[in-house]
C-alpha cells in the first residue's frame, strides 16, 4: 500500500534494503499488468478505509510521531487516489494547521516535519488547480481568515514561507486571496525581521 500511495520506488519513502527486496520480483512470469494498473488497483481496494481512518485519527497521528507526515504527505498528493477521499483529509490538515499559535512555542507549523508536510501540499495545488480541483492552499487560507490566525503565521520565518508557497504556486486566484487575506496586516508583516516575511513582502509588491 505505501507502494501505491507513494511515489513508485522514491527513495524518499522506502529504505535501500527494502526497494531491493522488490526488486527482486522484477520480470517474473506472474506479472503482467504495468505499473501504473497495478498501482491503481491497490489504491481502489484500499483507500476508502485508509483515508477514513487519516481524517478521523488525523490530529492524534500528528502528535504521535513526525514520521507519520511522510505518509501523510503521500496519500495527500497521490494522483491515483479519489478526489472525495482525499478533500476530508486536506480539510482537517487544514483545521489542525489554523490554529492560533505563540510564535517559539511547540506548535506544529514551526514543526519541521509539520512546516515540510504543509510546504509539500501547497507545492501539489498547482496540479490540483489545473485539473479543476479544490485547493488546500484555499482551505487553509479560507480557515486562517476565520479564525483570525493569520498573525500567528506572519510572526514566524516558517509561517511567511508557507504564505510564500502559496503565492509561489502561480495560481492566480490563491495569490489574489493571499493579498486579500493580509491587507489589514500590513503593519504587522512590516515589522517582521525573518527572511520569510522579507520574502512574503517581496512577493505581495510582485503582485499588485
Amino acid at each position: 500500500i505505501s507502494y501505491a500511495f507513494s511515489a513508485g520506488r522514491d527513495a524518499t519513502y522506502f529504505a535501500p534494503e527494502y526497494l531491493a527486496l522488490l526488486k527482486e520480483g522484477d520480470g517474473n512470469e506472474y506479472t503482467k499488468k504495468d505499473d501504473s494498473t497495478r498501482r491503481k488497483e491497490l489504491i481502489a481496494s484500499a483507500e476508502g478505509g485508509i483515508y477514513k481512518f487519516l481524517s478521523d485519527n488525523l490530529f492524534g497521528l500528528l502528535k504521535a510521531d513526525p514520521k507519520c507526515t511522510v505518509f501523510i504527505r503521500a496519500a495527500l498528493n497521490c494522483a491515483y487516489a479519489s478526489v472525495d477521499k482525499v478533500k476530508p483529509v486536506m480539510e482537517r490538515l487544514s483545521d489542525i494547521a489554523s490554529d492560533k499559535f505563540v510564535v517559539g512555542e511547540e506548535n506544529f507549523v514551526e514543526s519541521p516535519a509539520g512546516h515540510q508536510l504543509l510546504k509539500k501540499i501547497i507545492i501539489q495545488d498547482k496540479i490540483r488547480h489545473s485539473e479543476g480541483g479544490d485547493t488546500f492552499s484555499k482551505m487553509l487560507l479560507d480557515q486562517l481568515n476565520a479564525k483570525n490566525s493569520l498573525e500567528s503565521y506572519i510572526g514566524c520565518n516558517r509561517g511567511a514561507f508557507l504564505l510564500v508557497t502559496i503565492m509561489e504556486t502561480g495560481v492566480a486566484s490563491l495569490q489574489q486571496l493571499v493579498k486579500d487575506c493580509l491587507k489589514q496586516y500590513g503593519k504587522a508583516l512590516g515589522a517582521q525581521s525573518t527572511r520569510g516575511a522579507e520574502l512574503l513582502v517581496q512577493k505581495l509588491n510582485l503582485h499588485k
